[in-house]
C-alpha cells in the first residue's frame, strides 16, 4: 500500500508540473489587425481624397506574383488613370518569403513604367513596404514616405 501512495504522489506531481508548464506559456500572437482593418487605416493616410479604386481579388495576381496557396487574404486599391499610386495589403502563410515577392513585383512594375511614365517608375522605386507578422502592406504614391514612417499602428 505504501508503494501505491508513492506512485500516486509521483504521478500527481508530474501532472501538476505539466499543467503549470502548459498554462504558463504565452499563446501565439495573433495578427493585431485584419487585412480590411489595415487597408482602412492606410487608405485614410495615403488616400485621404479617396481617389484610388478597389481592385478585384482575382486581378491582384496580375500585379503581385505570390504562389496560389501563399495568400490567405488580400485587398488592393489603385489609381484608375496612368498613375502608379496604390495600396495593397496581404496576409500570407510564409512571411519570411513575402517581402522578396513584393519587391520583385514592384521591380517588374517599375520596369514597365520606366519608358513611358518615368515619374511613376520613381514612385514604385520608393514604395513603402510595411509588415506586422503575416500581414504585409505596400503603399505607392506621394504619401508613401509619411505612411511608412508612421508604421502600422
Amino acid at each position: 500500500m505504501w508503494r501505491k501512495g508513492a506512485t500516486m504522489k509521483k504521478w500527481s506531481v508530474l501532472i501538476l508540473t505539466a499543467l503549470l508548464i502548459t498554462g504558463c506559456q504565452s499563446p501565439a500572437k495573433p495578427n493585431a489587425k485584419s487585412v480590411a482593418e489595415v487597408m482602412e487605416q492606410l487608405s485614410r493616410k495615403a488616400d485621404p481624397e479617396q481617389t484610388l479604386v478597389d481592385v478585384d481579388t482575382d486581378q491582384i495576381d496580375a500585379f503581385y506574383f505570390f504562389a496560389p496557396d501563399e495568400v490567405l487574404d488580400q485587398q488592393m486599391k489603385m489609381a484608375a488613370d496612368t498613375r502608379a499610386d496604390q495600396i495593397a495589403v496581404f496576409e500570407v502563410s510564409h512571411p519570411d518569403e513575402a517581402r522578396k515577392v513584393i519587391e520583385s513585383s514592384l521591380a517588374a512594375m517599375q520596369q514597365q513604367n520606366a519608358n513611358y511614365f518615368p515619374e511613376e517608375a520613381d514612385k514604385l522605386e520608393h514604395a513603402c513596404i510595411l509588415n506586422d507578422g503575416a500581414v504585409f502592406a505596400v503603399v505607392v504614391g506621394e504619401q508613401a514616405e509619411a505612411v511608412c514612417s508612421a508604421g502600422l499602428k
